[in-house]
Order: structure tokens, then sequence, then C-alpha cells
């Protein structure tokens, strides 16, 4: 499977999670697309264990990625495109939101 397969996957949760006001969880989905891209090659190796090592990457991420392996998507993915009556996702949409998260964040730490 490709790597870019699991990183839409990834991101679209981020987006869909945006979408619902669940900062945390979006953020969660998409550092861990950040992470995964940043170091794994362009086709997705089939030992799942390498994932323990990614930052960012914790067991509902790697249970995600299991399913989207096997299912091509995954319950949680079709289950908020349902809540949130969607059919497709803008991942881009995501990133743009994450940056200006973060870059307000940083503006509000205290020096």
């Amino acid at each position: 499977m490709k790597t870019q397969i699991i990183i839409n996957h990834l991101r679209s949760l981020g987006e869909l999670y945006f979408k619902k006001d669940e900062t945390h969880k979006a953020t969660i989905f998409n550092n861990a697309a950040t992470n995964i891209s940043a170091v794994l090659p362009e086709d997705f190796p089939n030992d799942l264990r390498f994932l323990n090592n990614i930052k960012g990457v914790g067991s509902s991420t790697i249970n995600e990625i299991k399913e989207c392996i096997a299912t091509g998507t995954s319950k949680r993915l079709e289950d908020l495109k349902s809540s949130l009556n969607v059919d497709t996702v803008d991942t881009q949409s995501s990133l743009d939101k994450l940056r200006d998260l973060l870059k307000k964040n940083n503006e509000n730490k205290p020096e």
C-alpha cells in the first residue's frame, strides 16, 4: 500500500475532527500523518512494529492504520463523515487550520 494513502486517511480524520471542533483529536491525527510522512518511503512497510518508534503515533493511530490497510477506510472515518454529512474531505483545509492553531498557540506563549 502506498504511504500517501495512509497519510491522506489520517489527515482526513484530522479535518473531520476539526469540523467537529475536536481540536485535540484533529491535532493528534495531523501530527501523526506529518511524522509518518517524514520517515516512511513511498511504499508502506508490511511490518508495522516500526510505528511504535514514531513520535505522535500511539495505539489508536496504529489501529486506524491497520484498519485502513485491511479495508481501505475505517469505521471511525466513515462514522465521522456520516455524522457531519460529508462525502469528501479537504485535507489541505485541515493543514491550514493546524498551522493557524499552532501559530496562535505560539503567539500566546509568555516569553
